[in-house]
């Protein structure tokens, strides 16, 4: 039932999305197993997926690239507060960190010809929820105001290299 619904808002949204039910997913050749309700969603004329690896020039810390691009969109991996040089990580200064982490957004978006207004979603991950107001202002920074994207932000136990903070984001390229 929620994939339906997720199906029938991302149609709205997205006028371009193909959705593919069981019976549509089998006669196009796409997958389906009897374990899911068999709708698969297309975004974009062509099925195009494309990444982009180490933009900071940084080893990644895992099997996954800095950001991966389907359609229109650019999905970003989380970002941590790792400095490019010295691939240390920003410690003890939540501002300084998140200013780090939008730096590190910023010119991975470049890479790609977009920039901090193109982005439609976030998602913040901070090991103590009390640096959210300092997130806030520093975050604030980077986005013209009325322009700020959709966001979460949630609190997690632990991150990767023991970051203070991570953030995510989702850019959209408009016909530009």
């Amino acid at each position: 039932m929620r994939a339906r619904l997720l199906a029938v808002t991302l149609l709205a949204l997205v006028p371009s999305c193909v959705i593919y039910t069981s019976r549509r997913a089998q006669d196009s050749g796409v997958e389906s197993s009897d374990e899911d309700d068999g709708i698969r969603i297309h975004i974009g004329g062509k099925s195009e997926k494309s990444s982009l690896d180490r933009v900071n020039q940084q080893k990644n810390i895992g099997p996954f690239s800095d950001a991966v691009g389907a359609g229109g969109f650019l999905f970003l991996s989380g970002v941590i507060p790792r400095d490019n040089a010295s691939g240390e990580v920003v410690r003890g200064d939540v501002a300084a960190a998140t200013r780090k982490v939008m730096e590190n957004i910023g010119q991975t978006l470049k890479t790609k010809g977009l920039g901090y207004d193109d982005i439609v979603m976030v998602t913040i991950y901070l090991r103590d929820l009390s640096d959210y107001d300092v997130v806030n202002q520093t975050y604030a920074e980077f986005f013209q105001k009325g322009r700020t994207p959709a966001r979460a932000t949630v609190q997690v136990s632990r991150l990767a290299l023991d970051a203070d903070m991570e953030i995510a984001v989702v850019a959209y390229r408009a016909n530009k």
